[in-house]
């Protein structure tokens, strides 16, 4: 897929439930029905105590966006490259959770993290700033670095892609079926992106989904979290051009 992305969904690492479903911890598998991603580059991984265990997606050379769940406790790197274990491995300066998120219901699970110093050699996603994609059936390429369990080994994890079909939109989320494929545990804080004028843009974080990781997975929408998080965030960082590619482009 397109290493342009405009807008991120979610996935767990902790979660709680909601009226549209139970929302469980995801620790079972990767991406299900996916593919080995190896062209989008600003799709990251987290790393804390040697274990990679959630995902992210660099927005700026120096800034990420990430679940609020995986920053609690912060991490200590981010790899960039589509194999951890042969990652540029980057220090983590901060990490700063939305306002309003709330570790129960994952209201507002969305998060940034600043690098100690810009990353190199990965492409950039722009941040999504409408909302015309996230409507019921579009379809969104989700990508994370999702594993069998959170103490896999660094050596056996990439990043994977699939796709979902958005089901329910809230005012600050999203639910995605498989279509065949969709997030699991490990995915957390990775990208969905959506065709937006023949571009792939960035339109959720993975925030969390059943346990079967066969259901319905929830994303929080980018849109949302720009006033208060993303905006404020960007305008610390150097600018930086970022690159939206035509699906089946790089």
């Amino acid at each position: 897929m397109s290493a342009a992305l405009l807008v991120v969904a979610r996935l767990v690492a902790g979660c709680g439930g909601e009226a549209t479903g139970e929302r469980t911890c995801r620790v079972e598998t990767d991406i299900v029905a996916g593919k080995n991603d190896n062209g989008d580059s600003s799709v990251v991984a987290l790393e804390r105590s040697g274990i990679v265990y959630c995902s992210a997606t660099l927005i700026a050379s120096d800034l990420a966006v990430t679940a609020a769940h995986c920053v609690t406790p912060p991490p200590e790197h981010v790899l960039v490259g589509a194999l951890p274990h042969g990652a540029a491995r980057l220090p983590v300066q901060s990490a700063t959770a939305h306002p309003r998120f709330d570790a129960t219901t994952l209201d507002y699970d969305i998060a940034v993290v600043r690098l100690q110093a810009p990353a190199s050699g990965a492409t950039l996603s722009a941040v999504e700033d409408t909302n015309t994609a996230i409507v019921a059936g579009t379809l969104v390429t989700v990508i994370g670095f999702g594993a069998a369990s959170l103490t896999e080994p660094v050596t056996t994890r990439r990043r994977r892609s699939g796709v979902s079909a958005i089901t329910d939109v809230s005012a600050a989320s999203f639910a995605g079926s498989p279509a065949p494929g969709g997030p699991c545990g490990g995915d957390s804080g990775g990208a969905a992106l959506a065709n937006v004028g023949g571009y792939l843009v960035l339109v959720g974080v993975v925030s969390s989904g059943n346990g079967a990781c066969d259901g319905p997975a929830y994303f929080t929408r980018v849109d949302a979290a720009r006033a208060e998080l993303i905006d404020p965030a960007l305008k610390e960082t150097a600018p930086a051009k970022s690159h939206c590619s035509a699906p089946g482009q790089e």
